[in-house]
């Protein structure tokens, strides 16, 4: 079953500057937001993508990067008889 779903990062600024946050190196049918990253139903394809990366700056420039392997898994919808 393809459903969508969303993946919210966090940051706290020990200054209270304003964080933005970026993706990239995705997969084709994730969409990047600011902080969130959706997935939009049936569009991303089964697999492990590695070096996914996200960024946050603040508003003095100072940039933190992160990098992960996104896992998308397949489920298979069943069939009524």
């Amino acid at each position: 079953m393809n459903s969508a779903g969303t993946v919210t990062f966090t940051a706290i600024s020990s200054s209270g500057d304003t964080l933005t946050f970026a993706k990239s190196n995705l997969p084709t049918g994730l969409v990047s937001g600011n902080p969130v990253l959706t997935y939009v139903g049936g569009t991303a394809s089964p697999g492990s993508y590695t070096g996914v990366v996200v960024t946050v700056t603040d508003t003095d420039g100072a940039a933190l990067h992160g990098a992960f392997t996104l896992v998308v898994d397949a489920n298979s919808v069943g069939r009524l008889r």
